[in-house]
């Protein structure tokens, strides 16, 4: 199946498990913005189907993933970019990486 252009993963189920694909193997799945803001309501789809009992998360291509993709996520977050690490960008660095982290925690 070929990347949706507007999504980061490729979402499949087949009852009891649920396989999440990360789907960007033209950048080694790294992990950009979009990345991070579709983790949550996939998650959140896969928690509300009561037949689904596992999730596995793999790659697209050749690489699981490369990692966090730093040139997408620096426009993010903007006190990285910059390289502020007076107390206020330590803030706004937080306050930028909550929101990915709570993604993860759902």
């Amino acid at each position: 199946m070929n990347r949706s252009p507007d999504r980061f993963y490729r979402v499949e189920k087949k009852e009891p498990v649920a396989w999440i694909y990360l789907n960007r193997p033209e950048k080694k799945n790294a992990l950009g913005p979009q990345a991070w803001t579709e983790l949550g309501p996939i998650f959140e789809d896969i928690t509300a189907d009561e037949a689904i009992r596992a999730v596995i998360i793999a790659g697209e291509g050749k690489d699981f993933s490369a990692g966090i993709d730093l040139v997408g996520m620096a426009p993010m977050v903007p006190s990285m970019a910059e390289g502020d690490r007076s107390a206020r960008g330590m803030n706004r660095l937080f306050q930028a990486i909550y929101p990915i982290q709570e993604a993860l925690s759902t």
